[in-house]
């Protein structure tokens, strides 16, 4: 019994959950009302009450969800693994990962990361990217500028964060593979851009 309960407690939140991703995505943040929310899921208010304080709980739990998730997966990236990958052609299963897991979860990432939803989401997504992926690789500097990491960090942040708000606007028509190559393709584009360069003279 008490499993029973459990799992229309979950199913109640997913409900929730799911119809103010899309509210966000149709109305924006501040036209939501609890009632609207309530409505869509089929629910009372009181109901909503027992899971969620306000529209900015809801908000709050959706965030922290998608974020733990993203930064467990992400942390699984070595850079020595990604420079052998890049070496041989082949896929790197953590980027995979990280790519299927968006894609799971496209419309949330979607409405949160798109002009209705909350520019703070896309400064944490950004925050993770640095704080676990790219300082791995900027341990590997060895130059004696002081602001190269600083700004290796917003550059990079910067780039993936744009590859995957485009990403999502192409997820019907670009699967998870194809985005993987495709950054993989980016990765060395970059990675070759010097030597391109030298003989372009």
């Amino acid at each position: 019994m008490a499993d029973h309960h459990k799992k229309m407690n979950e199913n109640t939140k997913q409900r929730i959950e799911t119809e103010f991703i899309k509210l966000l995505e149709s109305e924006g943040f501040e036209r939501i009302s609890v009632k609207q929310i309530a409505v869509c899921a089929s629910i009372n208010r009181g109901t909503f009450y027992l899971h969620y304080i306000d529209k900015y709980d809801v908000m709050e739990h959706i965030q922290k969800r998608l974020l733990e998730g993203l930064s467990g997966l992400v942390e699984q990236v070595r850079p020595s693994e990604v420079l052998h990958v890049l070496m041989s052609g082949n896929f790197y299963s953590p980027f995979l990962m990280v790519f299927e897991y968006i894609k799971n979860h496209g419309n949330e990432f979607r409405a949160l990361l798109g002009d209705r939803g909350d520019p703070s989401f896309a400064r944490k997504m950004k925050e993770i990217f640095g704080d676990i992926l790219l300082n791995k690789f900027i341990q590997h500097y060895h130059g004696t500028n002081k602001w190269f990491p600083q700004y290796m960090t917003a550059f990079m942040t910067s780039s993936i964060l744009g590859l995957i708000q485009e990403w999502l606007e192409h997820l019907e028509e670009q699967s998870v593979e194809e985005m993987a190559r495709t950054h993989l393709e980016v990765i060395g584009f970059i990675s070759n851009l010097k030597t391109m360069l030298k003989e372009g003279e």
